[in-house]
């Protein structure tokens, strides 16, 4: 997978680069599929490129949001309303976030966005809707724009992909200390112990990166039950596709708020890593499901996808080199209202039984690469200390 790197922290990228080696560096490009064509992203900051009425919805919605009393957010949906207004979450951010998140805005918290985006002032949304002090689209004049994403810069690994960062992370460990193939089948918090498939572990402190429901169940920790119900989490389906030809603007990342097509978002791979498929074009299709998704609707989101991608002239059957499938369970820790409380009860629970959760599933957030590793950088140093 297309996972890619960025970081503003010093010690995270010095990390990335010596365990993955050489890399490529982008710029990001971003788009919207939206409707016949392509608006650049992020959309809030280019509804200039929209049409006429689309950019009056949004115009009604921003003077509107005015009138919107200033009391603390309750939900994602408030939030959104008060930062956006009405016109752009309703043709973009609801539709995009409920089909990505499988969950309805008004069940989400929303201080996860900070990390994700770079919030518009009054006068960048004056200049998202009048494009500018010239008042042209700038569709296609991709130079380079203020930093709107974590991600405007990114790195990738030029040999072995984002796997290369695993590799080299065992290489630096040593292959002799780590243990393959066993299953963590229970944790009995009160003699310390992990009963694997394999072998019985003892343990004085121990680092989980297990999705905090699955360990908080497997330790016996009956004061998490409710809390730990309460996380929820989507699955994501990847279709990739190798190409000899395809239509597309050399976007990086295509975001597809559409709810009648099956994807959320498409990657051109062979734009991330040249070295992915030589000769050829490579684009992922990422389909987003409740928690369990059967195989039967994984196989129908699979056959709903190319006839999209076909319907809309992205690819032709014909181009196909090679395709497959992957479903990755979970895939994002929804962001539910009570997410900081619940969270908190069970870290708490854990470290009492000398567990400490790290990680994007292990904390049950909304993670990047960097955060992660800080995550088990900290979890580290407070066994260390």
């Amino acid at each position: 997978l297309p996972h890619v790197f960025f970081t503003k922290d010093k010690r995270a990228a010095e990390i990335f680069r010596k365990m993955a080696g050489p890399v490529y560096k982008h710029s990001h490009r971003l788009g919207v599929l939206w409707k016949n064509g392509y608006v650049d992203f992020p959309f809030q900051n280019n509804v200039h490129q929209l049409g006429l009425e689309d950019r009056k919805f949004v115009l009604k919605g921003l003077l509107d949001r005015m009138d919107t009393p200033e009391i603390k957010p309750r939900s994602l949906e408030e939030f959104s309303l008060r930062v956006f207004g009405a016109g752009i979450v309703e043709l973009f951010f609801r539709p995009y976030n409920e089909k990505l998140w499988q969950a309805k805005l008004s069940e989400m918290d929303y201080k996860w966005i900070f990390l994700k985006i770079r919030l518009p002032d009054s006068s960048s949304l004056a200049d998202s809707v009048l494009g500018g002090s010239s008042g042209k689209p700038r569709f296609k004049q991709r130079g380079k724009s203020p930093e709107t994403a974590p991600h405007a810069e990114f790195m990738y690994p030029k040999k072995g992909g984002i796997e290369s960062l695993i590799s080299g992370m065992i290489e630096h460990i040593g292959n002799s200390k780590l243990l393959y193939g066993t299953e963590v089948l229970k944790i009995d918090a009160v003699s310390r112990t992990i009963k694997t498939s394999s072998c019985d572990i003892r343990y004085n402190r121990l680092i989980s990166t297990l999705p905090l429901d699955s360990v908080t169940r497997m330790a016996g920790l009956g004061k998490c039950a409710g809390a730990a119900g309460r996380l929820k989490a989507n699955t994501v389906l990847c279709i990739h596709y190798v190409l000899k030809k395809i239509n597309l603007p050399p976007y990086h990342w295509i975001y597809v708020p559409d709810a009648d097509i099956p994807f959320y978002r498409l990657t051109r791979v062979d734009l991330i890593n040249p070295a992915a498929a030589p000769g050829n074009k490579v684009l992922l299709a990422e389909c987003a499901g409740p928690s369990v998704m059967s195989r039967a609707k994984a196989e129908n989101l699979i056959k709903n996808t190319l006839k999209c991608l076909e319907k809309s002239g992205i690819i032709r059957k014909k181009d196909i080199e090679n395709s497959w499938s992957s479903v990755h369970s979970p895939a994002y820790a929804v962001p539910h209202v009570t997410i900081e409380k619940d969270v908190s009860l069970c870290l708490e629970n854990l470290r009492k039984a000398g567990i400490i959760s790290a990680g994007r599933f292990g904390e049950w957030a909304f993670y990047n690469m960097d955060h992660s590793m800080n995550s088990g950088i900290k979890a580290a140093d407070e066994v260390l200390a």
